[in-house]
């Protein structure tokens, strides 16, 4: 089952994009899970106030996201193994 409404993006999500967008050149050759473990440290590494203007944004695109898609709820789904 295929997902067409994704939820709004966390912090992280953006600070990630960003980065990734930022640094195209050094990850260009990297995996999706490669990027995420040295943006991860990056995250871990950023100061308080860093952090959170990115939640702030999130916040931001959380209230867009309720505004595009009211009445949006999240729902788990759970993945099964390839067999």
């Amino acid at each position: 089952m295929r997902r067409t409404r994704y939820g709004p993006p966390n912090a992280f999500i953006i600070y990630r994009r960003e980065k990734k967008a930022k640094h195209n050149d050094v990850f260009s050759k990297r995996t999706e899970a490669e990027i995420s473990k040295v943006v991860g440290k990056m995250w871990q590494n950023e100061p308080e106030d860093t952090k959170d203007m990115y939640y702030r944004l999130a916040e931001h695109a959380k209230k867009k996201h309720l505004e595009k898609y009211f009445g949006y709820i999240f729902i788990a789904i759970k993945r099964l193994k390839n067999c």
